[in-house]
């Protein structure tokens, strides 16, 4: 994707892009977006660039923590089915605790 650069046409701002002479601040579809140059003319970071990868992170954390939980949930559950189902099995002066996952005697 290219645009136009106070007249000079250049490739969208990427980390590590070489750019053909300094560019301060370039307009994206009315858009102002701030561009870091070095002395050799490598672009190494981008206002907009950072906010998407903000935001992208932010993103997976949450997907992650509720995958952490779904995961964590289903785990609970087989274990209550494996509980009740021992507790089927057993003699009735036996059961199953349900939180510890041990059998205890009832008197």
């Amino acid at each position: 994707m290219f645009f136009c650069v106070w007249g000079v046409r250049a490739k969208q701002g990427a980390v590590g892009v070489k750019w053909t002479g300094f560019v301060r601040e370039t307009s994206v579809v009315g858009a102002k977006q701030r561009v870091f140059v070095s002395k050799t003319g490598v672009v190494w970071r981008n206002e907009v660039q950072m906010e998407q990868e903000e935001l992208f992170t932010e993103r997976n954390k949450r997907l992650i923590e509720r995958k952490q939980y779904s995961i964590e949930r289903k785990q609970r559950s087989i274990e209550q089915n494996q509980c009740s189902i021992e507790r089927k099995q057993l003699p009735t002066e036996r059961t199953c605790n349900k939180y510890k996952n041990t059998y205890r005697e009832i008197f």
